[in-house]
């Protein structure tokens, strides 16, 4: 029975289920008419467009129909679509139960990418196998349009779909003219999934049409097509296909094409047989019995394929037929009319797939002739692989010719050949690349060749490249190509003499056929020589014992290397001979002794170019010369600069008697230049590791070289022998003159000019310049025996200095005035003058690096007694410029010794002192700091100021800005990684006492963080000091807290406050002052009296004349200037109390307050008492019997509640109600906390509760 109850509560579940969806279908699908618009809104972005629009539904299957669908890649129209709901949600895809198209417009444009449908960018996502597949009725009529160019054609199809348990059967018809009944192409089937099944395949003339055909990109033609396929109820299938094509349209003529092919199934695919391939064209007929095919099966291969081949065929035969195919004006026609091609093709395989078509064949005894750079070649065995767009053929021969007549004469049978040669064709251009392995009796190597040919050039581009190990020197001028120019091809000829050409390489590219105004071919060739003679010039001895490189080219002939010369051993030799044969070009470079040097000029031609030589010279020493020689073959003489010799001596001495001159420790070059004599003495060497310019001259005591070249800072450092500080750096070009006084016991002295370009030194402005500054330098060195002396000029300043052992013993510097007064054997810098501006940030980064290289760097471990000793004397500097702050007209005096440094700043704005000792931070001590009020709003100091900042302590006893007196501060500079700490700050400011209790930051992001106390005695003091009334007297005041605020420490404003502070007062009163125009806003909300006055009764008898306090307490916090009570701020007195909640903008100054007021029992009776008696006698009565009794109650009916608004100038008070003596906490929308947090926090002080005195 249970088991029946289930089945009944299911089969119910079910029923009202299927009720509720066909009830709730027909009731949308009745709507999508109205629907129509949003559909189409739905569907703008596709491009789609739906007319007529109706809902059908038919049981549980929903459907529609629409008048027309438009769509970018065509149209249906009258299509009637009902979906088969069960199955669709069965195999999770679309299936149709029916679907009709009475006419659909499907297109298809070519792009360069290919046939795809118009417009779209990829597919649908729709299965469409499985939609044909699964749905029980598909019947389309319609139009498949063909898009190219503008032009348009289309093929008409017919097609039926019927699926029915497992059973498919179909019908398609298409045909390019609808009225030609003989035109169609039919294909029928009837078939189980995994039963029996016919599919036939009929055509008796089916074409394309001329347009269409022309659209694909196809041939024209006309074909007939008679075909089936069964299978029978065991599985076993058998298929047959007979094609005729006549009239096939080639670029030779036309073509008729027969073909028969059987099939059977087996092995889950299938196989065929070619049982007849009939080619008949220009009169030949070629006809290949036998072959087959295998392909997948066709319902169930994802990647469906077909794979073909024949048996054998000769190559001539087939290479005639594509001549006839394609004509002897064709390319490929032409090509293989010129090649000639023959040999036997043992294989042939075709496979076609979705990819494409692809082939693969093998063959034997083929050989070419030679044709537009293809070789010459026999006796070749090869396979090739490719598709119709590339084919890669792999050959091998063996005794066999191969010659390049287009090139070269070498000619000979080769003992052996490999390599592979690949073609590859585009829409526009072909290609075809080669590469050969090649044995001989004499010789191996590699040739590699490249053709390419575009569709609008006749001629051929070829690219030959052969590597050959060894070649006879008698044999290489097989070698030379055909077209190199006669009289450098005469020279080759006569010029190798004997030898080896070893690992040589031959290039060529250009036009197989060259016309006029075309670019000519280029043909080089490069081998290396061993043991080569060369004869270079009929009038010049031969070059021997070569080794070395040889490169021909087009424009000339030309050999590096080094080999024996006049007898004489030479490392590097090269000799050039120009295409036009007309001079000979050498270049020599030999090593030798001076003494041989000299005789090698008197063994060749040399000297009778340089008549001064003497044969009585002698030399010592090593020299190197370096000869250009121009010589002409043809009897012409020498031209001016036909000679050029360059003599290098290394540590060589000449005594030259004849002249009664002897040079020693010579190391500088001396050239000559046909017809002149040495022209100069000048040489170029290097200095500091950079090329210089050296000349010499001598007067009647002294020797001068000039030297003109580039140097670094470093190098002036390493010169003057001191230890780089780091306030230079860069390169710089130089004017130098370096004078000896021989003979005698002056010292040598060394005067530089420079412009300093290039050198960037870190020194406060006008000293201080980038790398792309002029700056005049002058400097004058004398070298004694114990220092080194400098006297320089630098921009306006001038000075002296005294330089040894690595360090500065003393100096004098005059900036804009005339150098200081100074005792060298004191060893000080002083520094005298002044400046007119100077960056406060340039004085920062320089006191800070200055002993150190940082400020407060406490890893720095210098000892104070290296460190630079100097003196300020009156350096006057007219203004400084800090950020916003400037400050004019500053004297500093002071001095550095051992670590120490101690000056004195004098101003009419600032007086004080700055010290340090060691590596501890800047002490900075200023007794008075005047400074102008600020000229516009805003905060005063940049971030970028932290950067410049340095560790410092700093006192400051007095500081006035403006009118207004700031006190006295106290506080440290620590610079930190995300900004600028301030420690221990404490200040005392017109009666505030302000300290931190903990380090504030200045962040680089720009804002300050400040955590700590500000105290007070009697604030009826201290708030006229801040030009607030004196609305409250206390005992003491005390403040803390964490609070931030946008910008600098300098930039505090009331408006952008952050974080959270308490305000706390002792034994006061809030007295009862008018507000005027001098109280500020804040102090208002405190000013009770204001308040109280405003309220709408009488409590003048309780308060008289002020507010009395025991303690007020109000914990506040604040986020960007809007301040709330965290807790109600209690104000407790002596049985009265006060509770204030809310929060104040402290930015336009808007209240929004709740405040209880809490009254003496007997002094407030009379006023709500008289309240009760006027709206209820007996109330008023119980009031004042139970005053008493009921203490409490009372008390909330001594309390009454104020709404306070406005603003803290003029603030309104409105009665809420009595009998209440609670206030909100918290305002409802007040933030949680403040966004940034400050770095800190206070705790707040709870109120435990006054309890009020009914006394």
């Amino acid at each position: 029975m249970r088991f029946l109850r289930t089945i009944f509560v299911l089969a119910t579940v079910v029923v009202a289920t299927v009720a509720a969806l066909e009830w709730t279908g027909r009731a949308v699908f009745s709507q999508l008419p109205r629907l129509e618009g949003v559909i189409n809104d739905l569907l703008a972005d596709q491009g789609i467009v739906v007319e007529g629009l109706e809902g059908r539904w038919r049981g549980i299957n929903p459907g529609f129909f629409a008048e027309r669908v438009r769509f970018p890649a065509g149209e249906l129209a009258g299509i009637d679509f009902r979906l088969d709901l069960i199955e669709s949600l069965g195999r999770n895809r679309v299936v149709a139960r029916r679907m009709t198209v009475v006419d659909a417009r499907l297109v298809v444009e070519k792009t360069p990418a290919g046939w795809r449908l118009k417009d779209t960018g990829g597919g649908s996502g729709l299965s469409a196998g499985a939609f044909l597949r699964y749905s029980d009725e598909i019947w389309v009529r319609g139009r498949l349009v063909a898009e190219r160019e503008g032009r348009s054609a289309s093929l008409h199809v017919e097609s039926v779909l019927l699926n029915s348990d497992g059973r498919h059967q179909f019908s398609i018809r298409a045909q390019s003219e609808p009225t030609c009944a003989d035109c169609a192409l039919t294909v029928e089937g009837d078939v189980a999934t995994d039963g029996p099944g016919a599919i036939r395949l009929a055509a008796r003339s089916f074409t394309l049409g001329a347009e269409l055909a022309e659209i694909l990109g196809v041939p024209g033609f006309e074909a007939a097509l008679d075909g089936d396929w069964r299978r029978d109820p065991g599985g076993t299938a058998e298929a047959r296909l007979e094609v005729g094509v006549t009239g096939l349209v080639t670029p030779g003529g036309t073509a008729d094409i027969s073909a028969r092919l059987t099939g059977w199934n087996e092995r889950g695919g299938y196989r065929g047989s070619l049982e007849r391939l009939e080619i008949v064209t220009g009169g030949r007929e070629i006809q290949l019995a036998g072959g087959g095919l295998r392909v997948p099966d066709i319902w169930t291969d994802d990647e469906p394929f077909a794979e073909f081949w024949v048996r054998p065929i000769a190559i001539a035969d087939l290479a005639s037929t594509a001549v006839a195919l394609a004509g002897t004006d064709h390319l490929v026609g032409r090509w293989l009319v010129n090649l000639a091609p023959e040999g036997r093709i043992e294989h042939l395989g075709v496979r076609v797939d979705r990819a494409g078509v692809a082939f693969v064949s093998s063959g034997s005894d083929a050989a070419v002739f030679a044709y537009n750079g293809v070789p010459e070649v026999d006796n070749v065995s090869f396979r090739v692989v490719g598709h119709p767009q590339a084919l890669r053929a792999d050959l091998q021969a063996a005794n066999h010719q191969l010659a390049f007549p287009d090139f070269v004469t070498a000619t000979g049978i080769r003992d052996h050949s490999s390599g592979s040669l690949t073609v590859v064709r585009g829409s526009d251009h072909y290609g075809m690349r080669g590469d050969w392995q090649i044995e001989s009796e004499d010789t191996r190597g590699r040739v590699g060749l490249a053709l390419a040919r575009s569709a609008d050039v006749d001629d051929v581009r070829v690219t030959a490249d052969a590597v050959l190990d060894r070649i006879a020197m008698d044999s290489a001028s097989d070698y030379l190509p055909l077209d190199l120019a006669p009289q450098l091809r005469q020279w080759l000829l006569k010029g190798l003499v004997d030898g080896q050409l070893a690992r040589s390489r031959l290039l060529y590219h250009g036009d197989v056929k060259t016309s006029p105004g075309q670019a000519a071919r280029r043909f080089e060739m490069t081998a290396d020589i061993e043991g080569g003679v060369i004869v270079y010039h009929p009038d010049w001895p031969r070059a021997s014992g070569v080794e070395g490189s040889l490169v021909v080219t087009g424009s000339e002939t030309r050999m590096q290397g080094g080999g024996r010369v006049f007898d004489t051993d030479v490392s590097a030799l090269t000799v050039r001979v120009p295409a036009s044969g007309e001079r000979v070009e050498v270049n020599l470079r030999a090593e030798a002794t001076v003494d041989r040097l000299i005789d090698f000029a008197w063994q060749t031609p040399v000297h009778e170019a340089m008549p001064f030589l003497s044969e009585a010279w002698v030399g010592s020493g090593r020299a190197g010369v370096v000869a250009d020689l121009v010589l002409p073959l043809r009897g012409q003489s020498l031209r001016p600069a036909d000679m050029r010799l360059d003599l290098t001596f290394r540590d060589a001495s000449i005594d030259l008697v004849d002249l009664g001159l002897h040079i020693d420790a010579m190391d500088n070059r001396v050239g000559f230049e046909w017809p002149a004599a040495v022209a100069s003495d000048a040489s170029e060497g290097t200095l500091f590791g950079s090329p210089v310019r050296i000349a010499i001259d001598s007067d009647n005591d002294r020797v001068t070289f000039a030297l003109d070249g580039s140097a670094t800072a470093a190098d002036a450092y390493r010169l003057l022998d001191l230890v780089d500080p780091g306030i230079a750096t860069g390169s710089f070009d130089f004017n130098a003159r370096f004078t000896v006084f021989p003979g005698s016991g002056r010292a040598s002295e060394l005067r530089v000019e420079s412009d300093l370009v290039g050198v960037s030194v870190a020194l406060p402005s006008p000293l201080g310049k980038t790398a792309d500054d002029s700056r005049e330098l002058a400097a004058t060195l004398q070298f004694l025996d114990d220092y080194t002396a400098v006297s320089l000029r630098y921009g306006a300043a001038s000075g002296w200095v005294h330089a040894s052992e690595s360090s500065i013993r003393a100096a004098s510097l005059g900036i804009g005035a005339p150098i200081p007064m100074a005792d060298a054997s004191v060893g000080r810098v002083v520094i005298g003058g002044g400046l007119d501006h100077v960056d406060g940030t340039d004085i920062t980064a320089f006191i800070g690096g200055f002993n150190d290289g940082g400020a407060g760097d406490a890893g720095n471990e210098s000892a104070p007694a290296d460190q630079l000793a100097w003196e300020l004397r009156r350096f006057r500097i007219g203004k400084i410029v800090l950020d916003a702050v400037e400050l004019d007209d500053l004297v500093l005096d002071g001095f550095s010794d051992r670590g120490e440094v101690s000056f004195s700043i004098t101003s009419e704005a600032v007086k004080g002192r700055v010290a340090r000792s060691g590596n501890e931070p800047w002490q900075v001590r200023l007794t008075d700091v005047s400074l102008d009020a600020p000229a516009a709003e805003g905060d005063p100091l940049d971030p970028a100021l932290i950067d410049s900042l340095i560790a410092a302590d700093v006192v400051l006893d007095r500081v006035r800005v403006g009118d207004a007196d700031y006190g006295s501060w106290r506080f440290g500079l620590r610079p930190v990684a995300d900004g600028v700490r301030l420690v221990e700050v404490a200040a005392d400011l017109r009666g505030l006492r302000i300290e931190s209790t903990a380090p504030a930051l200045w962040s680089a992001t720009g804002r300050t963080y400040f955590q700590g106390t500000v105290t007070a005695a009697d604030l009826r003091d201290v708030l006229p000091l801040w030009n607030f009334a004196p609305s409250v007297e206390s005992e003491q005041f005390t403040s803390g807290g964490s609070l931030s605020w946008p910008g600098s420490p300098m930039n505090f404003e009331l408006a952008g406050l952050s974080g959270e502070a308490e305000l706390r007062l002792l034994n006061g009163r809030f007295l009862d002052v008018e507000q005027g125009a001098g109280a500020t806003r804040i102090m208002s909300l405190i000013n009770f009296s204001t308040i109280v006055k405003r309220m709408s009764l009488d409590f003048s008898d309780v308060f008289g004349r002020g507010v009395s306090f025991d303690e007020v307490v109000a914990p506040l916090a604040l986020v960007d200037g809007r301040a709330w009570f965290t807790e109600p701020a209690r104000i407790k007195g002596t049985g009265l109390r006060f509770e204030i909640s809310g929060d104040v903008d402290l930015a336009n100054g808007t209240l929004d307050n709740e405040m209880v007021v809490t009254l003496p029992v007997n002094a407030s009776l009379p006023w709500y008492a008289a309240v009760l008696a006027m709206s209820n006698p007996a109330a008023a009565a119980g009031v004042l019997v139970g005053r008493q009794v009921f203490k409490d109650p009372i008390e909330r009916l001594s309390s009454g509640m104020y709404r306070l608004g406005g603003t803290i100038d003029e603030p309104d008070v409105q009665f809420v109600r009595m009998f209440d003596n609670a206030v909100d906490a918290m305002p409802d929308e007040a933030p949680l906390a403040p966004p940034d947090g400050g770095t800190g926090s206070t705790d707040v002080v709870e109120d435990e509760g006054v309890e009020a005195n009914d006394d």
